[in-house]
């Protein structure tokens, strides 16, 4: 693809020019959420909670956020265009997990229609909704228009099966299936979760990890940020959905936005997430999820973390977790980052979260258990881990009194989550072990 020089420089630039730790530039408007209602638009912390998916049967979820700003979002209708046949197609959720599901997937520009249908058999799909289509340009101009579409369906049933396909008449995709989450008071909670992270560059290390995760069948996806090199290229993005290949359809994705994705148009429109898709906060099964931007060291996501980590019911979800980019502790390229330290690892010790997960440094890294720095008993302060190994070029690791488990190398991780037990795997891309790290109650 042949660049215009403004433009390279532009490409460049949100690249860092080498420099992880640089700031992107303006590929979409700072702070640039959902529509024009960004952190802080709303008093109360009420502005911070997921919305009730509950209702009485399957049907249309509450009005979400409006979609990012230089997204045009329209009602899906009837129209096929040329190449109609829905591709790339992905899960996540802007509502609670156990009763929602939101599905979004790309098409030729000229497809508008938006439909899904669902039921309880891969032959009775038995109700049928329609969303909405979202269309931008890509920064590059010479680059195709983006055609998406995404559909929340509300109403679902905890801990259930469902199988469903995505299209219209006449472009329908291959039946997928995907299980909500498990209700808070359900006799088996137990769940599997994969986690990734940075990712850009080779897709296809991404890609091999998904085959080998198929496995495990995980009930849901964290990502700990950077999905590509440049987030403005869709491209790239192009590439990395197609290494994914069917994966991202089985069970919900969700990422933190890294210094790579610079909150662009391209990564907010792709994924559905919840609230203002920067920092949120979940339950899932016996596990409670905080995903935070660790781009924005501000009082507002402060307040937010504050917020989160106090509601925390033990009882419903006995495990902590906490997902960013950039890492509290590392010894290697990146280092620790010194500001987060001082503002978020005193509330991860004082509300008791459990497991941190970040990336940026391109690698594998586990932390003994910590308070304030300093080593503490086993079942006792946070762990913090680095999975960085998903693609991206890898950087060596320095040896430090806090680390326990330190290796150049490409990985993902498996959470094996009851109420009583949570076991951390770090596996190789070709599934072997790497580490291992049991936590119980």
């Amino acid at each position: 693809m042949r660049l215009a020089p403004i433009l390279l420089c532009a490409l460049l630039a949100f690249a860092g020019c080498g420099d992880d730790d640089a700031s992107p530039p303006d590929a979409g408007p700072p702070d640039a959420g959902p529509g024009d209602a960004g952190p802080g638009t709303d008093a109360g912390p009420d502005r911070w909670a997921i919305p009730d998916a509950s209702r009485p049967d399957i049907g249309d979820c509450p009005a979400r956020p409006p979609a990012p700003r230089g997204v045009d979002e329209q009602p899906g209708s009837a129209v096929l265009g040329a190449v109609p046949a829905p591709i790339r197609l992905r899960l996540g959720f802007a509502f609670d997990p156990a009763t929602s599901i939101s599905a979004v997937w790309q098409t030729d520009d000229g497809t508008l229609v938006s439909d899904l249908e669902i039921g309880l058999a891969a032959d009775a799909l038995t109700t049928r909704l329609s969303g909405v289509t979202l269309g931008y340009q890509p920064v590059d101009r010479t680059e195709d228009p983006v055609r998406l579409h995404q559909l929340d369906v509300c109403g679902l049933s905890a801990g259930t099966s469902y199988f469903y396909r995505v299209g219209g008449e006449g472009a329908w995709s291959d039946v997928s299936s995907f299980t909500t989450a498990p209700a808070a008071d359900a006799a088996d909670r137990s769940i599997v979760v994969g986690v990734t992270g940075d990712s850009r560059n080779d897709p296809s290390v991404f890609g091999r990890i998904q085959d080998d995760m198929a496995s495990e069948a995980v009930d849901l996806q964290l990502f700990t940020g950077d999905v590509v090199e440049i987030s403005i290229v869709q491209t790239q993005w192009h590439d990395w959905f197609d290494a994914a290949g069917t994966h991202l359809a089985t069970a919900p994705f969700m990422p933190s936005n890294g210094n790579h994705d610079g909150l662009s148009v391209n990564y907010l429109a792709q994924f559905a997430m919840p609230v203002n898709e920067k920092f949120f906060a979940f339950e899932y099964g016996p596990l409670y999820v905080v995903i935070l931007d660790s781009d924005d060291k501000g009082a507002e996501q402060v307040a937010f973390l504050e917020w989160a980590l106090g509601r925390v019911d033990r009882v419903r979800t006995p495990w902590v977790v906490a997902v960013h980019h950039r890492p509290i502790w590392s010894q290697s390229n990146h280092s620790s980052d010194t500001e987060l330290q001082s503002l978020w690892m005193p509330l991860y010790e004082r509300l008791g979260v459990d497991l941190v997960l970040t990336g940026h440094d391109h690698n594998y890294q586990r932390t003994h258990p910590l308070v304030d720095g300093a080593r503490v008993a086993d079942g006792e302060g946070v762990v913090y881990v680095v999975t960085g190994g998903s693609g991206a070029p890898l950087y060596g690791v320095d040896p430090a009194a806090v680390m326990a488990v330190q290796e150049e190398t490409n990985h993902y991780v498996l959470l094996r989550v009851s109420p009583t037990e949570l076991e951390l795997i770090a596996r190789y891309v070709d599934g072997t072990m790497l580490d291992t790290l049991t936590l119980v109650r």
